[in-house]
């Protein structure tokens, strides 16, 4: 950074036509689906399932047992302003094996308006042939009468032609694979299955987007066809319901998980090294046990966690994945100091899977010396949830893993939520690790050990405080749906050679202009964005440049 005669890579001059983003979302290519790298979460708007008894369906025969029909509203909502999201309805049918022959179609319709309306209805037609689901067809309409079994509408018409007085259009689509159109005979049972998806281009127009999150009236039914140039049908059965339409607010995904960042405050951390043979009189070597405690964060749910996570680190050849360790920490607010909670955290080492988070009252001090793997009766009357201590849903925080110089790790940790109301008033609060370590098992089942370690030395520590309040540190983050948009791109290749002689390969530096938008907020400004990238052999760019 005192380097007053850089080598200069090359430089450009262009220009950037700054024009303004276009609010408009693509089209999802069906044969793929979703991409991979989209965020997006599926919500149930309505399963509505119908049983119809088999003294209904004497259209088909001798039957013996009830069908059933399952019909699910689902909305999608992708986290990208370039995406559509999705409104999709699955069909289910079920009946008695052998009622619906291969190569029959299963017909279910679907359709909807506002509820307490008087608008033309947007209609779904999906039809599915039994056993061949690439043969699968789905058919958009609108119109204002009714579709039931019977109606005039569907009097004399094949399944792919449009009801009398209805209008096709394009609306809705097919569903993405072949998958969600699959038949299937289990214990008996045919299951027959189609799907229909409507794509919400209107997200990109507030206005439009906010009036479609509604209450909506529903009428439907499935019907089965010989084939399809047929003009007739058995009907299974027609009903009518209602379901509505929430909002979705996009507060899903990376950006929403739990997270350790921002991480502005300092907790306790502590360890204490020791002799082997201090651990089990037959080992050498060195290893440490540590305890930290600090907060973690999910600032999109404002949620506040305090956490403490245990370590043993010894010589690898001491871990035995056969064995289990359990860690304890004993700690007590300086205020008074026999009001003892203690925290056990028990894990076979390696498996991440077992790990096991208990919370013990002042009646049991957890020790070397008293140390048991699971409840005997001396101690079961001391179990507690005061503080509501369990486990972290992230396993690398119980993984077992190889330091450096030979050794290995074994990691554990509790944490308990704590409201932000609630931190506020023990900041600044003081208590004192009255001793913590790690206990050693051979087998799941034992009760007592002389294989472990534990401190030597009590510590205080004060319950630390952020800059601000907490309810400012837990302010929600942006929601994250933006998109960009690229403006310009420019970008040039030079020899590496001219960055050191004798130095093969080349460099490339890249700048990109874009406008990153989000209409789904209006609160969210839309953003100019610069990235600059600069790719080099390694030996071009040394750590420290």
């Amino acid at each position: 950074e005192t380097d007053v005669a850089p080598k200069i890579l090359g430089q450009s001059s262009d220009t950037i036509p700054l024009e303004a983003p276009k609010y408009k979302t693509q089209k999802i290519d069906t044969s793929v689906g979703i991409p991979e790298d989209a965020e997006f979460k599926s919500t149930k708007l309505k399963e509505e399932i119908s049983t119809i008894p088999s003294a209904d369906l004497s259209a088909f025969g001798a039957v013996s047992q009830d069908a059933k029909l399952n019909m699910t509203i689902n909305y999608i909502a992708i986290k990208s302003t370039a995406l559509p999201d999705i409104l999709e309805f699955n069909f289910k049918t079920e009946m008695q094996s052998g009622l619906i022959q291969d190569n029959q179609y299963v017909v279910s319709y679907l359709q909807y308006r506002k509820k307490g309306t008087s608008d033309a209805y947007k209609e779904i037609v999906c039809a599915n042939k039994k056993g061949d689901p690439a043969s699968a067809q789905v058919y958009s309409y609108s119109g204002a009468s009714d579709l039931a079994s019977g109606s005039a509408a569907v009097t004399g018409k094949k399944l792919n032609e449009a009801p009398t007085g209805h209008t096709a259009n394009t609306e809705h689509r097919k569903g993405f694979g072949n998958d969600p159109y699959k038949s299937e005979t289990v214990n008996g049972v045919d299951s027959i299955n189609c799907q229909a998806q409507l794509d919400i281009n209107s997200k990109m127009d507030a206005t439009t987007f906010n009036a479609l999150f509604a209450s909506y009236d529903v009428k439907a039914g499935t019907r089965v066809y010989v084939d399809n140039l047929s003009t007739s049908y058995k009907t299974l059965k027609d009903l009518s319901y209602e379901y509505s339409m929430t909002k979705p607010d996009y507060k899903f995904g990376e950006d929403y998980e739990l997270s350790e960042e921002p991480q502005p405050l300092d907790g306790f951390n502590k360890y204490e090294p020791f002799e082997m043979s201090d651990f089990d009189a037959s080992l050498s070597g060195k290893g440490f046990v540590k305890l930290e405690g600090n907060y973690q964060m999910v600032p999109n749910f404002e949620t506040l966690m305090w956490q403490m996570t245990f370590s043993l680190e010894m010589p690898k050849q001491y871990f035995d994945p056969t064995k289990y360790v359990i860690f304890y920490g004993t700690y007590a607010p300086t205020t008074d100091l026999t009001d003892e909670h203690t925290i056990t955290c028990e894990i076979k080492l390696g498996d991440v899977q077992s790990a096991n988070v208990r919370e013990y009252s002042k009646d049991f001090a957890f020790d070397k010396a008293t140390a048991t793997s699971r409840l005997t009766s001396s101690n079961a009357g001391a179990l507690t949830d005061t503080e509501g201590y369990g486990r972290n849903y992230n396993p690398e925080l119980y993984q077992l893993v190889e330091t450096i110089g030979g050794k290995s790790r074994q990691n554990c940790a509790a944490i308990t939520e704590l409201p932000p109301e609630v931190a506020d008033t023990i900041v600044g609060a003081k208590f004192k690790v009255k001793k913590f370590g790690a206990v050693m098992y051979d087998t799941e089942s034992s009760q007592s050990t002389t294989t472990g370690v534990q401190t030597s030395k009590e510590y205080e520590y004060s319950m630390p405080k952020p800059e601000g309040s907490f309810a400012s540190l837990m302010k929600p983050k942006d929601t994250g749906v933006k998109d960009r948009q690229l403006l310009a791109h420019q970008e040039q290749t030079v020899p590496a050679s001219n960055l050191q002689t004798n130095l093969a390969g080349s460099i490339k530096q890249k700048i990109e202009t874009g406008f990153e938008i989000n209409p789904l907020d209006e609160n969210a400004p839309d953003e100019l964005v610069f990235n600059f990238d600069f790719e080099a052999p390694t030996a071009a760019i040394p750590k420290g440049s």
